[in-house]
């Protein structure tokens, strides 16, 4: 597993969010190097775009505004930490609504999420990253 600790700083780990990488927005953070869990495990090598109000270490966290764009904290929230333990690789983290307050899936700082099966419209919801991206752009586990 990577380690947060392991000489990167944590904007090494950010690839930016491009039209080419992700025509949907659904992430606000791609990591250039997935941060990889156990070997082994009910998850092994399925992977993850954790929602951006999750914490995750060494990892930009924003909660969704520009309030935390430069957040980088310093553990992983447990749930983050027991999908690493199962083997589960973190590949980025998803868009919102800032703070998930809103169920529109637009941001204001971060662009509104777009609906892969009905283009014009927004998957909506708090977790609308994670719904657009239920196509297979980045995380196999929603």
């Amino acid at each position: 597993m990577s380690d947060p600790g392991d000489g990167l700083n944590p904007g090494d780990r950010l690839k930016p969010v491009t039209a080419a990488t992700d025509s949907f927005n659904a992430a606000i953070t791609w990591l250039e190097e997935p941060l990889r869990g156990a070997a082994e495990g009910p998850l092994a090598g399925r992977t993850l775009l954790v929602k951006d109000l999750i914490d995750t270490a060494g990892i930009r966290t924003t909660y969704g505004s520009r309030i935390y764009a430069d957040h980088v904290p310093a553990a992983h929230a447990t749930v983050v930490q027991r999908a690493l333990d199962g083997g589960a690789v973190v590949v980025g983290k998803g868009n919102l609504p800032e703070f998930a307050w809103s169920v529109l899936g637009a941001n204001p700082w971060y662009g509104t999420v777009h609906n892969p099966l009905q283009p014009g419209k927004t998957t909506g919801g708090s977790s609308a990253g994670n719904a657009a991206d239920g196509g297979g752009q980045g995380g196999t586990l929603t």
